[in-house]
């Protein structure tokens, strides 16, 4: 469960004084999530759920080994401790790793509120039956869906010098409506994320997803090719956070696995194309350091739509002769360093201008089950979802049964046109929900859909 800082900082400490290695690394993930779940307009579930995990790495010259455990008591931190050198002095030497990393100080972020820590089961359903009465009064007959309030403590220490600790909040609303005639349902979908779960506008996104759900009935066949699109934020914040896995990752970069291996400094995108990662902006869920705590810094991954950077932890950097940037994540980890909260700048227009703008094209509120295909090329594979409109003439015409896409992230983004004027967090899943995409609505001119679905 979350802890304070005297107490986390104590207890990481304890990992560096059982340990003999050469160099040892701490780092402590306190979790208490309360959550709300509804369906069919009625909460079904309310549950919370605290968790600890300690992250222990052993350095011995080159040799590694790390051991995570839920249980932080003496005996078992001992334990830990004695496993996590066993795997090291198994391990052949890594040729790679120079050194865990040192010291910073990172930035005090405003990324807490008692609102959410505080949050009750009678507040949610509150929200919930608002929810629910939106939905009922705009046609969508039913509501499911999430409100999630989480408190996420970190500590992190190794024997270098570092010693980190912070504490966020997490308040996420997710409403999918249904409406339902003849056998035929329309689906609506909307969500919302703030620090603060009282700042979550859950009536406002709930209207969202009721007019999509009752706009989306009698859907038409839509078929595949290429098209316009007007892309919600939603879809645009996947788009991105497809982009931060399998290009601006150094690991991925390093093994020649990212669009940018080899093109930093050339035009990838469209020149109207900004990309950053910082993790301080309280725009997004703020944290002031990574798994290793080390400091985040501000990251310019595209400029102008010319490849500038990519982001690293201390292994990737020390394999270039670099420091980290602060994009660590917690061991063990296969993607390597990630771009949790990146912001694409903003443009001039609106969601209606777009749709005026647009002669023949698709209106996209968010994709699903999205996937690489080929991450060196940045092609990726996925679904539209929670409402998908045709637009003619710049109106919105009816809705179409969603459509498969098979599409180059590069390639789209040299297709955006119009960019909107406002930005919208949405949530990056990976690490405990730590980290947010901050991004604008998009038209973009040639987007390629490669199928269609029943529904």
């Amino acid at each position: 469960m979350p802890m304070d800082r005297s107490e986390a900082i104590s207890l990481v400490e304890s990992v560096l004084d059982l340990s003999q290695a050469d160099q040892t690394e701490a780092v402590l993930i306190g979790t208490n999530t309360a959550l709300t779940r509804y369906a069919n307009s009625v909460i079904h579930q309310n549950v919370a759920t605290t968790n600890r995990e300690l992250i222990i790495r052993l350095v011995y010259g080159r040799q590694l080994g790390v051991v995570r455990t839920n249980s932080t008591d003496r005996a078992a931190i001992e334990e830990a401790v004695g496993r996590a050198a066993k795997m090291a002095k198994a391990q052949r030497p890594n040729k790679d790793f120079v050194s865990l990393p040192r010291g910073g100080r990172p930035k005090e972020v405003p990324n807490f509120s008692s609102n959410t820590q505080d949050s009750t089961p009678e507040e949610r359903a509150e929200a919930v039956k608002d929810i629910v009465s939106v939905v009922s009064a705009l046609r969508g007959e039913k509501a499911f869906g999430s409100l999630e309030a989480t408190v996420i403590s970190f500590a992190v220490a190794n024997s270098l010098g570092i010693r980190a600790y912070d504490e966020m909040t997490v308040g996420h609303l997710a409403v999918t409506a249904i409406r339902e005639r003849d056998g035929e349902k329309g689906y609506g979908w909307s969500e919302d994320l703030n620090v603060d779960i009282l700042k979550i506008d859950h009536r406002g996104t709930a209207q969202k997803a009721a007019e999509k759900a009752a706009r989306s009935l009698g859907a038409k066949t839509m078929e595949p090719g290429e098209y316009e699109v007007i892309l919600e934020g939603y879809a645009v914040a996947d788009m991105v956070q497809s982009l931060s896995y399998i290009t601006f990752g150094a690991l991925a970069y390093q093994e020649g696995r990212s669009y940018v291996t080899g093109r930093l400094g050339q035009r990838v995108t469209g020149d109207s194309i900004t990309l950053w990662d910082d993790g301080t902006r309280p725009e997004g869920l703020p944290l002031a350091f990574d798994a290793e705590g080390v400091p985040k810094e501000k990251v310019l991954l595209l400029e102008d739509g010319i490849a500038k950077g990519v982001v690293y932890d201390s292994y990737t950097a020390g394999r270039e002769g670099r420091q980290s940037t602060g994009h660590a994540l917690p061991l063990p980890d296969p993607t390597g360093p990630l771009a949790l909260n990146a912001f694409l700048k903003t443009g001039n227009s609106s969601l209606d201008e777009m749709v005026a703008e647009t002669k023949r094209g698709i209106y996209v509120t968010r994709f699903h089950y999205t996937n690489a295909i080929d991450a060196p090329k940045a092609l990726i594979t996925g679904m539209t979802r929670g409402g998908t409109f045709l637009i003619e003439d710049g109106e919105i015409a009816g809705p179409v049964k969603n459509l498969r896409f098979t599409q180059g992230l590069m390639e789209a983004f040299s297709e955006a046109s119009l960019i909107g004027r406002k930005s919208k967090s949405y949530r990056f899943s990976s690490w405990l929900g730590v980290g947010a995409t901050t991004v604008p609505d998009v038209k973009i001119d040639a987007f390629r859909f490669t199928g269609t679905t029943e529904f």
